[in-house]
């Protein structure tokens, strides 16, 4: 058994997997625009004072869903053309219009 085939197999798989890009991307930049509004002091002033951290702590996960449902719609719709396109050029060999 090749571990570098094993090995670059398993990169592949992983990479190809949207839960490792959201992993990666955004979960990130949700805490680093938590920790933003936590560090900037009027904010902090403003959202303390009226203690609305979880309209804030909802937003970025509103945020977070809205990102996910984009992605999902944007891969359901390339995932289509390619399979239409795969369709198109088996019907072209076969000589079907």
């Amino acid at each position: 058994m090749d571990i570098k085939a094993v090995v670059n197999r398993h990169i592949k798989k992983t990479l190809r997997k949207r839960d490792f890009w959201f992993t990666i991307l955004l979960y990130p930049a949700i805490a680093a625009g938590y920790f933003y509004l936590k560090k900037n002091e009027a904010i902090y002033q403003l959202v303390s004072g009226t203690g609305i951290w979880y309209l804030i702590i909802s937003f970025l996960l509103f945020l977070y869903i809205t990102a996910i449902v984009t992605f999902e719609n944007i891969e359901k719709r390339l995932m289509n053309k390619v399979q239409g396109d795969k369709l198109k050029i088996k019907q072209d060999e076969w000589g079907h219009k």
